[in-house]
């Protein structure tokens, strides 16, 4: 957490902060996000401005993203084996199931 600490700190140097951010303990978590288990945590960090979306948008946003350029959605296949690669500017993805390459 010491290092979440630093890292909050130096966004509140700056000269003009986009948003205020905080360190929390697992019990601050807790209280800003109440389904969220936190026993396995050491803390959180929250910026009150940030947004948040619904799993079911994101789905759903992914998949047009995927159909757009030239992808699909397949249901009830398990990802066997999966690889991201960072190369320069883009990010690459190696994504195999049990049926096929899905992405490569």
């Amino acid at each position: 957490m010491p290092n979440y600490a630093k890292l909050v700190s130096c966004f509140q140097s700056l000269p003009d902060p986009a948003e205020e951010s905080h360190v929390l303990s697992p019990s601050e978590v807790k209280k800003v996000h109440p389904l969220l288990r936190v026993d396995d945590i050491y803390g959180g960090v929250y910026s009150p401005g940030d947004g948040t979306i619904d799993p079911t948008s994101i789905c759903n946003a992914y998949a047009k993203a995927a159909k757009k350029y030239g992808g699909g959605v397949y249901e009830n296949v398990a990802a066997t084996w999966t690889e991201i690669i960072l190369h320069l500017d883009d990010i690459l993805y190696d994504i195999r199931s049990d049926i096929r390459c899905i992405i490569s």
